[in-house]
């Protein structure tokens, strides 16, 4: 009995052990499974995303078993060749998609593929369902299984096609192109050159294939290198040898003057620089040309400066001859005409009257004469220096000379906004003065009233004097402005014919320009122009 309980307490003590095994056993199969649908789930996920990203891509992904017929065929592959996945599984892919003349070397290019080699960035051909040969670049990698044998060969294949023809007309236009144009690669080498480029250093395109650009501007090899380099680590469009001559060597071995622009651009990865070479042999001679022109005018203007000199010389003596020489004997034969007049006048007969009369006339018109002359003279003489002058003060004093006059015609004045400038005071003066006699004189019966303004217009000051009188016919707008001009009689308005001429020889030697503007029977404005640079506004 003791015997028989013993042994069956043993057997409940292996089975416990057993089962306490058996339920770690079962824990440890479950965790497994649990990391197992994790990992799987993972697997899916990436797998998700994958199919996903080679859906969206563009480029072609083909696999193909050792058979060679196709297992997996994407979107891309779909879009690109016009057949769906469910048309091409299963069929050989160098028969559907390689083009006939080609297949030949796909097929040994697969062989060699599953045979472990690889392909990288091969350009080849294929066809679409509609029969159009395009140009692939193709990279194609054997699938191993886990025990490293080859099961299939996946390729990847890109449509170049549009990219060559963009390519294509970048050429054509870099050809067609006037300025001279090189691509250069980083280590300097020339990779491309235009027909342009040909010309002008007069190389063909395979020479200048096999030079680097610093065999072209020689000149400057050695900061060409290091200029390049700096380029290359900072790439922004730019000119170089800013502020420099450049001269790029001819194959005979002549310069020519060049103006060089870079832009930068990559090229299948790889940095390069686009070298727009312009001549300017043409431009260089119009300088010189300009430049000779210029300094043949330079000796011109100073041929005329000494000649004016010489004229002004020669009329300044004449002002001197005119105010001593020639005022002598005229104030001698007015002194003497007045003493007849007066011992003889009643006298003798009406007619000799008439011919003292006149006589003293003419001699007095005369002095006027002589002493505009003389006025005429002295505008470009030293005493002409520029100063601060307050032109209201000017036109004040101007009026007050005219004081008599103005008073008899009963004429009125306004005077607005007029600045203080840079002039001759004794010269702006007798300018308002010739100005402010006019409208005074040529008033045709009526009260003169006379509006003298000034405003500014850009870099110049624009005075205005506008008056009520008779008026200028519009021929006569730029001969009232010469040398004793007169559109009227004596005896109807009397003067000099010099005071216009002398306005526009004041206003000229300030720098600037006189104008006038008139209707008949309406009045006047006499405009003229002074640069501000001479002028200070009043504030």
């Amino acid at each position: 009995m003791t015997a028989q309980a013993n042994e069956a307490g043993s057997f409940d003590g292996e089975g416990d052990s057993a089962t306490r095994k058996m339920r770690a056993r079962i824990d440890e199969l479950e965790e497994h499974v649990h990391l197992l649908k994790g990992d799987l789930a993972r697997r899916k996920q990436v797998i998700a995303q994958l199919s996903a990203s080679i859906g969206c891509s563009d480029d072609a992904i083909i696999d193909e078993g050792l058979d060679g017929t196709v297992r997996f065929f994407s979107l891309g592959a779909e879009r690109m060749f016009g057949y769906c996945a469910a048309e091409i599984l299963g069929q050989d892919a160098c028969v559907l998609l390689v083009p006939e003349h080609r297949r030949e070397g796909a097929v040994f290019a697969r062989r060699d593929v599953m045979q472990g080699g690889a392909i990288e960035r091969l350009k080849t051909q294929r066809v679409n369902r509609a029969g159009k040969v395009f140009d692939v670049l193709q990279t194609s990698t054997p699938v191993r299984s886990e025990a490293g044998e080859v099961v299939s060969v996946t390729s990847l294949l890109r449509d170049v096609s549009y990219a060559e023809h963009l390519e294509e007309r970048f050429r054509l236009a870099v050809d067609a192109s006037h300025a001279g144009m090189l691509l250069v690669d980083e280590s300097g080498r020339i990779q491309m050159v235009n027909r342009e480029m040909e010309r002008l250093l007069a190389y063909t395109r395979s020479e200048m294939l096999a030079l680097t650009v610093d065999a072209l501007v020689p000149r400057f090899a050695s900061s060409h290198r290091s200029f390049r380099g700096g380029f290359l680590k900072s790439p922004e469009a730019r000119s170089m040898g800013r502020g420099r001559d450049l001269f790029a060597v001819r194959k005979d071995g002549t310069e020519v003057p060049v103006e060089i622009g870079l832009t930068p651009l990559t090229v299948e990865h790889q940095r390069m620089m686009l070298a727009s070479v312009v001549d300017l042999s043409e431009r260089k001679a119009g300088e010189r040309h300009l430049r000779e022109a210029h300094e043949q005018l330079e000796r011109r203007v100073d041929e005329r400066t000494r000649a004016l000199k010489r004229s002004n010389a020669d009329l300044e003596q004449f002002a001197y001859a005119a105010s001593h020489d020639l005022q002598e004997p005229l104030r001698m034969v007015t002194s003497y005409m007045d003493l007849l007049a007066e011992e003889y006048g009643g006298q003798l007969s009406e007619e000799a009257d008439t011919y003292i009369r006149f006589a003293i006339d003419g001699a007095r018109r005369m002095q006027e004469l002589l002493n505009a002359l003389l006025a005429y003279s002295r505008i470009d003489s030293k005493d002409g220096a520029l100063v601060e002058t307050d032109t209201e003060q000017c036109a004040n004093d101007a009026l007050k000379d005219l004081e008599v006059a103005a008073s008899a015609a009963q004429a009125r004045f306004v005077f607005e906004g007029l600045p203080v400038v840079m002039a001759n005071p004794a010269h702006f003066r007798q300018l308002l003065q010739n100005l402010f006699s006019n409208a005074i004189r040529f008033c045709s019966g009526r009260p003169p009233r006379v509006h003298v303004s000034a405003k500014r217009v850009e870099e110049r000051w624009l005075f205005s004097v506008r008056d009520n009188g008779i008026g200028i016919e519009p021929d006569h707008f730029e001969i009232v402005f010469e040398m004793f001009k007169r559109l009227h009689a004596i005896g109807e308005y009397p003067g000099t014919g010099i005071g216009l001429a002398l306005c526009k020889r004041i206003v000229e030697r300030m720098g600037g320009s006189i104008w006038v503007e008139s209707q008949v029977g309406e009045g006047s404005t006499f405009s003229f122009t002074i640069p501000v640079k001479r002028a200070v506004e009043v504030t």
